[in-house]
């Protein structure tokens, strides 16, 4: 963008003053000025609306990402459980054979009459 300095702005000034005339020449800068301020004013707005649109998709993807993450632990949490109840089932399987065992090794105690 160019970058205009004091004499550049003088210049542009009096030229404008000599080929509008000292009548016309503030009619002029307020008719500038008011357009630049409508499309600064427009600019603003734009630019607002597009931050705004932008930090309204970070909180959705925010929100979709809590979801999710609510959704992998409550899947944690399920398997877990099933978990558990596998290995209190095993538990109990290896008991029951244990038992079972142990009453099947040892020898019967006979009655013998002495």
């Amino acid at each position: 963008m160019p970058s205009f300095g004091g004499w550049e702005i003088l210049v542009v000034v009096l030229a404008a003053l000599i080929i509008l005339g000292p009548t016309k020449l503030p009619e002029l800068a307020r008719t500038l000025g008011l357009w630049f301020g409508r499309i600064r004013r427009t600019f603003n707005n734009f630019k607002l609306e597009f931050e705004r649109e932008v930090g309204m998709d970070e909180i959705r993807q925010q929100l979709h990402n809590e979801k999710i993450m609510a959704e992998m632990k409550s899947l944690e949490n399920e398997a877990n459980s099933i978990l558990n109840e596998a290995d209190t089932a095993v538990k109990a399987t290896t008991t029951a054979l244990a038992d079972e065992t142990n009453e099947v090794l040892q020898p019967k105690k006979s009655k013998t009459a002495g």
